[in-house]
């Protein structure tokens, strides 16, 4: 039997919400076995997380929610590992779950669990795949999916909310705010809560990580996670956790964070350091200022020996390009930080070249794709033969002469032909131009045609006459 339990203060909340918080510290819960006597019994007839079902706090029979997520490839980087000069480096493919990500994992576990428990409607704060998986899945359970997203979103993982039918609301410039808003907006009207830092159903989902790390490998010396948020840190250091409280694994993997130099505050936690600046990355997965997780993230670092190091967007971008040409495997640019981390490591002897180490390569790189620069003049012609020849500029300024929009907003009306990191960039230059103005209302940020503007467009049409 499982027990919601606090793993700071041990305090139990017997059948409480998987959302709920410890009611002495406040804490986050964690589901924990009352006694791990019992064996890891793994059904091989079934190739997803389900396999597992008998570590899984759930116990339904029927009505499972899936779409064969998990059970991911575990990939000898031979070729990568010969250029970085080590000799046993792995890639766990994330990439290749239904919707191109390991939230999947989540997205299957708590949609089952909304089901069950009777709930019409899920929802998330989600800055790119919890968002992606939970509108997938959402659909596949007919449930109404609502998924609040900050400012900076990859488009591609935009996109598939959309194409989803996803309820989508954008709020706050990083993910932080926008889990602080799903708290309230949940809570008020009675949906279930699937943010993946706030539902302990999450870390049981993605220990199912760890668990096939084991089946294939046993237990490596090495995990080299990229962190944002730090839920899948958690849970890693969950699922190892138990594989050897169970007796079936001597000894647990240094676990190492990944985060970028322009926002790391769980690198800082771990070393001590109080202050942390927010710089600008494209590695938009990593981007989050307040982790609700950071303790526990620090916590499992430490019960692992392990560490943790920033790496920089050209490094990540240099290690994306290498992981695709080497091995054939296009990660997502957030995820290919572990791959940037790895040369670093062997550079400062923080990990052996004999080593067995695991990079989780958490997205496909589709979902990024417009990172990757594409020679060649199909995308311009595209452009001109959709807006008749006018500037992006103008196309927007025209868009916001009719009311005032915010970022996503702008872009949805732009059909998504170009990217949302594009359209805030033209904002902002629009706005430096003294062509627009903006104002915050409800943690959005609204655009909205100055006088300038408005003359601009005024001539525009005079000379089309």
């Amino acid at each position: 039997m499982y027990l919601l339990r606090c793993p700071f203060c041990g305090s139990e909340s017997g059948e409480a919400d998987p959302w709920s918080r410890c009611s002495q510290c406040g804490s986050i819960l964690m589901y924990d076995a009352e006694d791990y006597e019992y064996k890891l019994m793994v059904d091989q007839n079934i190739h997803s997380i389900w396999r597992y079902s008998s570590a899984l706090p759930l116990r339904y029979a029927s009505n499972i929610v899936t779409l064969s997520e998990g059970f991911t490839p575990i990939v000898k980087a031979e070729h990568l590992g010969r250029i970085l000069k080590i000799s046993n480096l792995y890639i766990k493919d994330e990439g290749r779950n239904p919707t191109g990500s390991f939230r999947d994992r989540c997205a299957s576990i708590l949609t089952t669990d909304a089901l069950h428990s009777e709930f019409k409607h899920i929802a998330a704060a989600s800055n790119g795949n919890m968002g992606a998986s939970l509108a997938a899945y959402a659909r596949r359970a007919d449930l109404y999916a609502h998924i609040v997203i900050p400012r900076y979103v990859d488009e591609g993982k935009l996109a598939q909310m959309i194409a989803y039918g996803a309820d989508i609301i954008e709020y706050g410039t990083y993910v932080d705010e926008s889990i602080d808003y799903i708290s309230s907006l949940a809570y008020d009207r009675g949906w279930y809560q699937a943010t993946p830092e706030l539902n302990a159903l999450s870390f049981e989902a993605l220990k199912t990580i760890a668990f096939e790390i084991w089946e294939r490998l046993g237990v490596p010396d090495n995990v080299i996670v990229p962190v944002g948020g730090g839920s899948l840190l958690v849970s890693l250091w969950k699922g190892f956790r138990e594989l050897e409280a169970m007796g079936l694994a001597s000894g647990m993997p240094r676990l190492i964070c990944v985060q970028t130099e322009a926002l790391h505050p769980i690198v800082d936690k771990f070393r001590g350091v109080c202050e942390h600046s927010i710089g600008v990355s494209k590695a938009l997965a990593l981007l989050v200022a307040r982790p609700v997780l950071s303790d526990l993230a620090v916590k499992a670092l430490k019960d692992t020996d392990g560490d943790a190091l920033t790496v920089s967007d050209s490094d990540i971008m240099k290690a994306m390009i290498l992981l695709a040409r080497c091995e054939g495997i296009f990660t997502e640019f957030s995820s290919a930080s572990t791959v940037a981390a790895v040369r670093k490591l062997l550079d400062e002897g923080l990990i052996d070249r004999s080593d067995v180490t695991v990079c989780i390569a958490t997205s496909s790189g589709l979902k990024t794709i417009s990172l990757v620069e594409v020679p060649g003049r199909g995308k311009r012609r595209r452009a001109i033969i959709l807006y008749g020849g006018k500037p992006m500029k103008i196309r927007i300024l025209e868009i916001l002469s009719a009311k005032p929009r915010y970022g996503y907003d702008v872009w949805k009306n732009l059909g998504g032909v170009v990217s949302l990191q594009a359209v805030y960039q033209h904002l902002e230059e629009l706005e430096a131009e003294g062509l627009i103005s903006s104002y915050t209302s409800d943690g959005r940020r609204y655009y909205q045609v100055s006088d300038k503007g408005r003359r601009l467009l005024e001539a525009l049409k005079t000379l089309e006459k």
